[in-house]
């Protein structure tokens, strides 16, 4: 739905979405900070954030468990490392 796209948080800054993986009715995105005046992507940084739809628009969260964000962090370095796509 958004692999490949770009994206504005609340922080106003854009990001690239890498991956994105649903698990236990959530969805969740795996993204890069985005520079668009050279189009590339900030490989040292990288975020994971819960997207909902919230009166017919899509927001991202923070994900506030720990123990959850730690878990789809790893899912998604998983997904990465074997290269599988869900």
């Amino acid at each position: 739905m958004l692999k490949n796209k770009i994206v504005v948080l609340n922080d106003k800054k854009e990001y690239y979405v890498l991956d994105e993986l649903d698990h236990h009715d959530k969805k969740y995105l795996f993204l890069s900070l985005y520079h668009a005046n050279d189009e590339s992507i900030d490989e040292n940084q990288f975020f994971v954030v819960e997207l909902e739809l919230e009166n017919a628009n899509l927001t991202f969260h923070d994900i506030e468990d720990q123990n959850e964000a730690e878990r789809i962090s790893a899912m998604f370095l998983e997904k990465m490392k074997n290269g599988t796509q869900h």
